[in-house]
């Protein structure tokens, strides 16, 4: 099995390039699944925005600022707490041998550590700001993660992979299109 983790800032690209991966899986016949690192913090969204008497209408909506301050939270008070939720799904996905390819959408920088004792790989995508912004505008996010939190810093040259999202979605198609077959030789070495 290999497993790739996509990271970026808010509104590169990730859940797209997810998206685009899984369509080359399917499309290659390779079996896919996707984690994501903050399923519980999507949760715990949920539960006080229902105790605030305003539950989400729509699945998936982000209060980004929510959304870090949770996450530093978890983090404060158990470190590991968002990995080790994470690592207990991916064992049962890994012992289910039902997929060849797991993709996370969501890392962020604290996570990068526990995700490579697991054996991702990293790809980050990068997108300038003025493009993020138009997409973020779209979304309709309640509120956005302040650009200046550390979870929107680059990698860098801690990212395996580099895919630049500034053109159309065929283009980001074709560079997931490559990175799969990049991971495909991977897991043959």
């Amino acid at each position: 099995m290999y497993k790739i983790a996509f990271t970026g800032p808010t509104g590169s690209g990730k859940t797209t390039a997810r998206a685009a991966l899984l369509h080359e899986c399917e499309q290659h016949q390779v079996r896919a699944a996707s984690l994501r690192l903050a399923e519980p913090l999507y949760q715990l969204q949920n539960i006080v925005y229902t105790y605030a008497g305003r539950p989400l209408a729509v699945p998936g909506m982000q209060d980004g600022a929510l959304l870090a301050s949770l996450a530093g939270h978890l983090r404060r008070i158990a470190p590991d707490a968002i990995t080790d939720n994470f690592a207990a799904r991916l064992a049962n996905l890994e012992a289910s041998g039902a997929v060849d390819l797991v993709i996370c959408e969501d890392l962020r920088r604290p996570d990068l550590p526990a995700m490579r004792r697991l054996g991702f790989v990293v790809a980050e995508i990068a997108t300038p700001q003025e493009q993020r912004h138009e997409r973020l505008a779209h979304r309709g996010d309640i509120t956005p993660v302040d650009e200046a939190h550390e979870y929107e810093r680059p990698l860098g040259d801690r990212a395996d992979y580099h895919i630049d999202n500034t053109g159309s979605q065929d283009a980001l198609r074709r560079k997931i299109a490559q990175l799969l077959i990049d991971l495909s030789s991977l897991s043959r070495r």
